[in-house]
């Protein structure tokens, strides 16, 4: 093999190597006040992404399907007001920006407990 094509060889692999290891956004989708909450509590999830969080579009899923009409989505939260025993279930966030790669969150589950008095 020439130097000329060894050289465009190593160039290519350069290139290759580096987009393979190029940092992708991790997002972290975190509960408050908690994974287990009571009947009529406050629930915020919120999904950060890293390193940067800015311009990003969110979707938002509970069990693989869409979230309820019940819940408050602004930008990386999602708001349930008052948690009923339906709101139980595994949630996941993802998003997405023109120019980068998708980002999803891990699930996360939520357990909702009837609250007694």
């Amino acid at each position: 093999m020439g130097s000329s094509a060894l050289s465009l060889t190593l160039l290519l692999m350069s290139f290759i190597h580096s987009g393979l290891t190029q940092d992708f956004p991790r997002s972290t989708l975190t509960v408050t006040p908690d994974n287990t909450v009571f009947t009529g509590e406050r629930v915020i999830l919120t999904c950060v992404i890293e390193p940067d969080h800015r311009d990003w579009k969110y979707e938002w899923c509970k069990d693989s399907n869409d979230v309820s009409k019940r819940h408050t989505v602004k930008g990386n939260t999602l708001t349930i007001e008052r948690a009923e025993s339906s709101d139980a279930g595994r949630y996941k966030c993802k998003g997405e920006r023109e120019g980068s790669s998708d980002s999803k969150s891990s699930y996360v589950s939520l357990s909702v407990k009837e609250h007694k008095c």
